[in-house]
């Protein structure tokens, strides 16, 4: 009985508490709509099943539905669609008015489950992890390539050039995908949905990350050959690009290709992930590989390799260039 009580005042205060729900949206085998149910009452209906009175039928139902050994739980119906932006700041809130609770009953344990509030949580565990598992990719990345090509400033460059790249598909995302700035394109897979699906970008990290690396120690390896070989970077940088362009360049077409097939899928999330992964191949491909790491790699010329000491260039750099390029 003790308990019993505890429980209606707590759902009762909780009705009251809870933002835009009142005492009529909270049902439980204590306390329905408002009203406090008596034990007795209800002990009376589940130990007389002969009773088939609507009230006797029903409080046998909600003991089954609301109620184990040593638990309770309620059904709140809330005026809004769980899984809207709101429904998070409604969780929070609750869980808020949940904590003071507690606090007053400490010899009991208060949550809140349901879908909202179980993909909520979902969310916040995935999102909580998901900077240490960048971190450790982008660590990784750097201890690889570094080991790989014993320099410090190329690493840098390499995980510089790769959050570009991830920085713009994410960005561009979400304009598709929450602000809907391609809707007038009419075409499914672009559709704005109001935002962008949580898994998506978290499941494609590694993805972007691996072909972004993939095509720059492709790059990157020809270029190194090309300076060892005794060019001067300059000229290492535009063999190495010229030799491996055409590659890169077809590579990314197919690869887009094949990831497009998504992008028709009735699937949203489907949709999403086939955007984050064709325009991360494109970008990477047409814009990144092709002239933003070319160009960093000829500003900073030797100190790319740094602290490897590579042999001086056995050549001029226009000699170097045009022997390679254009002799028959």
């Amino acid at each position: 009985p003790g308990a019993w009580a505890t429980v209606q005042i707590v759902l009762g205060a909780f009705a009251q508490l809870a933002p835009r729900i009142g005492p009529a949206d909270v049902q439980s085998l204590p306390y329905a709509g408002g009203v406090d149910i008596p034990v007795a009452k209800v002990e009376g209906c589940v130990a007389n099943k002969s009773d088939t009175s609507e009230i006797c039928v029903a409080l046998r139902m909600a003991a089954l539905e609301y109620s184990a050994p040593g638990a309770c739980w309620a059904q709140v119906t809330v005026p809004f669609e769980p899984m809207e932006a709101y429904g998070r700041t409604w969780i929070r809130d609750a869980r808020t008015a949940l904590t003071k609770l507690q606090a007053a009953n400490p010899g009991y344990r208060l949550t809140i489950s349901g879908i909202g509030a179980d993909a909520m949580d979902a969310i916040d565990s995935v999102y909580h992890d998901f900077p240490i598992i960048a971190g450790v990719t982008g660590g990784v990345v750097l201890v690889f390539v570094a080991v790989a090509f014993r320099s410090l400033l190329v690493p840098l460059r390499a995980v510089a050039t790769i959050t570009l790249t991830l920085a713009w598909v994410y960005g561009f995302a979400d304009l598709t995908y929450e602000h809907g700035i391609l809707d007038g394109l009419h075409f499914g897979g672009l559709r704005g949905v109001g935002a962008v699906i949580y898994i998506v970008p978290v499941m494609s990290f590694s993805i972007l990350v691996g072909i972004g690396l993939d095509y720059d120690v492709f790059l990157l390896t020809r270029i190194v050959e090309h300076r060892t070989a005794g060019h001067v970077t300059r000229d290492a940088i535009l063999l190495g690009l010229c030799q491996t362009g055409h590659i890169i360049t077809a590579a990314g077409i197919i690869m887009a290709i094949a990831f497009c097939g998504l992008m028709f899928s009735s699937i949203p999330m489907m949709n999403q992930l086939s955007f984050y992964l064709v325009f991360a191949v494109l970008f990477d491909t047409f814009l990144v590989r092709s002239l933003v790491v070319p160009a960093v790699m000829s500003l900073l010329g030797d100190a790319n390799w740094w602290p490897l000491a590579l042999r001086a260039p056995l050549r001029p750099p226009a000699e170097s260039f045009e022997r390679k390029s254009f002799a028959p």
